[in-house]
């Protein structure tokens, strides 16, 4: 069965669009090193990429600041790093994900730009 998602924490119709995308651009996903990038705190297609990537073989990198990125989220499998830098020359695939300042009550991707002298 496949279901539109539940609310704030799924969206398996848009992970199915994006993993279908990589797999025609690239003929696999088996293998394949991809990095979600951005807010993925508050991404409901970061969830369901990272379950569908998983499962069809590919390794995932989540990446984006640290206020954005829940520290469980290896749980799931998936490897973390804050530097994008870092990850760059190591992925096939990379999905930018946007900053959800509405889903945000606290202004977390503000006060990182804060911590690093940058303003918003």
């Amino acid at each position: 069965m496949i279901n539109a998602g539940d609310g704030a924490h799924e969206h398996p119709t848009q992970g199915l669009l994006d993993i279908f995308t990589i797999r025609r651009a690239k003929g696999r996903v088996d293998g394949l090193t991809v990095a979600l990038v951005g807010d993925i705190s508050h991404s409901r297609v970061a969830r369901s990429n990272i379950h569908g990537l998983l499962k069809l073989g590919a390794h995932v990198i989540v990446c984006g600041p640290p206020t954005l990125v829940p520290r469980t989220i290896t749980q799931l499998g998936v490897e973390i790093s804050h530097r994008l830098e870092d990850v760059l020359p190591r992925c096939d695939v990379i999905n930018l994900l946007r900053i959800q300042f509405e889903r945000q009550r606290s202004g977390l991707f503000r006060r990182f730009m804060n911590m690093r002298g940058c303003s918003a």
